[in-house]
């Protein structure tokens, strides 16, 4: 029986090729993106939970700083 990042990552690997998220949606016709809501509400769950996530931090940050949200 699969594990449940197996399975997520095989989700990943058979998603069809154009398949965008709709933050990359977003971001391509030029709207704000959900970074805030999504992202933000990500590391405040870790930050609750004590669990380190520096690349999710960082690519937060990244989108934020890309996308005019501080």
């Amino acid at each position: 029986m699969p594990t449940e990042a197996s399975a997520l990552l095989d989700r990943f690997d058979n998603a069809p090729e154009g398949m965008r998220s709709s933050m990359q949606r977003d971001a391509a016709a030029g709207r704000p993106v959900e970074i805030e809501a999504i992202g933000r509400a990500l590391l405040r769950q870790a930050d609750r939970s004590g669990t380190p996530v520096p690349a999710l931090t960082a690519l937060v940050t990244s989108v934020a700083k890309a996308h005019g949200a501080s």
